[in-house]
């Protein structure tokens, strides 16, 4: 009896010292379209998925190449035909099957996360979601680009602002660019409005050029928010304010009085 009743504590703890082993990330079902996009040899390409519930979580649409995307002009083109292909990314692939004729098609997809990329994406401190995976691969973020933002001395972003970055393209050289004309922004935030709103090593320069020099990104932000560019500043000093605030040309575009 004593024996037993020993028995079960030392197993208990043993399964207490067992490597923890994660559930496999699930794969995502959902549908995918193409039309011709307005750009020449472009098409647009939308994606929808769904969570494990059959709610639509993650849409993505974009013109993108033949070849980014697995197929050809030919397969696509002449009457009604069935294809298949795959579009493979370091976060997982996506299998796509369906419909096409003239140029124009749709059908099914399942999105298959890749184990390797959780295990990296584990090993940097992140746990993402089977949702998170899947719009990681969506926006085609990669381990060389999140390389690129530590190189650049970027804080370490969020896993969503990591997918808005590559979104973006908040990538190293764009940060490099900023640090080269004195933004030495690195908070993810910060980077994310910035090119958002197309602030970028030119348009630092320009304003630099024309004595606006240190600014801070919020007032970058603001300043390309209202679309503060040379023309205006200049037509701001030929009524007679040499030298404008930030402020002020600020408070004069918001007012519309120039």
């Amino acid at each position: 009896m004593m024996r037993k009743r020993l028995v079960a504590p030392v197993l208990a703890a043993l399964l207490a010292l067992a490597p923890y082993a994660p559930a496999p990330a699930a794969t995502l079902n959902g549908t995918w379209a193409i039309t011709p996009a307005a750009a020449a040899e472009k098409y647009y390409f939308d994606l929808t998925l769904e969570d494990p519930e059959g709610r639509s979580h993650d849409r993505s649409g974009s013109d993108y190449s033949l070849s980014a995307i697995g197929l050809t002009a030919q397969r696509l083109a002449g009457p009604g035909h069935r294809v298949t292909f795959s579009i493979a990314r370091d976060a997982g692939t996506f299998a796509c099957d369906g419909w096409v004729a003239n140029g124009r098609g749709g059908g099914s997809a399942t999105f298959t996360p890749s184990a390797a990329f959780i295990s990296k994406m584990n090993a940097r401190g992140y746990d993402p979601t089977d949702e998170q995976i899947a719009s990681a691969a969506t926006v085609d973020l990669t381990n060389s680009f999140i390389d690129g933002l530590a190189s650049a001395g970027v804080e370490k972003p969020s896993f969503h602002d990591l997918i808005a970055m590559r979104a973006l393209n908040v990538d190293g050289p764009y940060v490099n660019d900023l640090h080269s004309v004195g933004i030495n922004v690195t908070g993810a935030h910060d980077l994310i409005e910035l090119r958002a709103l197309k602030v970028d090593a030119a348009y630092v320069r320009t304003l630099s050029g024309l004595g606006y020099k240190n600014l801070s990104s919020h007032q970058l932000v603001q300043l390309r928010a209202l679309q503060i560019d040379a023309a205006f500043i200049r037509k701001v000093q030929s009524h007679g304010i040499a030298h404008p605030t930030v402020e002020e040309l600020i408070r004069l575009k918001a007012m519309n009085v120039i």
